[in-house]
């Protein structure tokens, strides 16, 4: 895995909908790529999630990004 700034891809099980998330857990990024924690596909993340919401053009609230602010496993 290299360092840089690149998102990250995962369902999100209470919509069962797979999505891009922005890695914000920096101890938790550094652990994956430093020390080879593994990650990989079929990995599960009990995490502090964070959802953007935006309105569209019909004025409905939908969710825009995802941001997985904390790492807990």
């Amino acid at each position: 895995m290299k360092n840089g700034n690149y998102t990250w891809r995962g369902i999100y099980l209470k919509e069962n909908l797979s999505h891009e998330y922005n890695m914000q857990d920096k101890e938790f990024k550094n652990k994956v790529i430093e020390e080879g924690v593994p990650f990989q596909n079929g990995t599960r993340l009990q995490c502090e999630l964070e959802i953007c919401r935006k309105l569209n053009e019909e004025g409905d609230t939908i969710n825009s990004g995802y941001k997985i602010k904390k790492v807990f496993n």
